[in-house]
């Protein structure tokens, strides 16, 4: 067992457990297909994810199912695992609309906003997240597809965190 730093696609995989479990039951076997669509990934490559896993502590060498280590528990629940990468409860964000992915021109940025109001949003449960300073959290859906680099793929919906005042974003954010 190492205690080696995760890739963004273990991380997601192991977001993927805890959503499955959490919907249906922690006795249900995760089913690799449920997997393998959400991460957009053919078999083989969710069998190499899994076995990294193994040898890095965070999954139980088991055939049939995902199961989650303590130390990766520890890991989705602990204060110093960044704030993106926790998971603890689930939680209801508001659906407000969708934006337009990839780079664009200045006047061709758009983001279609449909409910600010507060009457009655769509929403989504998603696995808690903590956000500093109580500023607003909202989710947007992707339109368009040249974000794939970053497996953001139309009809996802991304999290949009709100800046405060005094904040400005950082080399390398991805910002809306």
């Amino acid at each position: 067992m190492t205690n080696e730093e995760l890739t963004p696609r273990q991380h997601e995989l192991l977001r993927l457990i805890v959503a499955w479990r959490r919907d249906n039951g922690a006795t249900t076997p995760v089913k690799r297909q449920w997997i393998e669509d959400r991460l957009h990934l053919e078999k083989n490559s969710v069998s190499g994810l899994k076995r990294k896993l193994i040898d890095k502590g965070y999954l139980e060498e088991n055939r049939f199912d995902f199961l989650l280590t303590p130390q990766a528990q520890d890991y989705l629940t602990n204060s110093n695992t960044p704030l993106s990468l926790r998971i603890l409860t689930s939680l209801q964000l508001p659906i407000f609309g969708q934006v337009r992915a990839g780079k664009t021109k200045q006047d061709e940025i758009r983001v279609e906003l449909t409910d600010l109001t507060g009457e009655n949003p769509s929403t989504i449960s998603i696995p808690d997240i903590k956000v500093d300073k109580g500023l607003p959290i909202f989710l947007l859906q992707v339109m368009g597809k040249s974000m794939e680099h970053e497996n953001i793929y139309e009809g996802d919906y991304v999290i949009v965190e709100s800046y405060a005042e005094d904040q400005m974003p950082r080399q390398g954010e991805m910002i809306v």
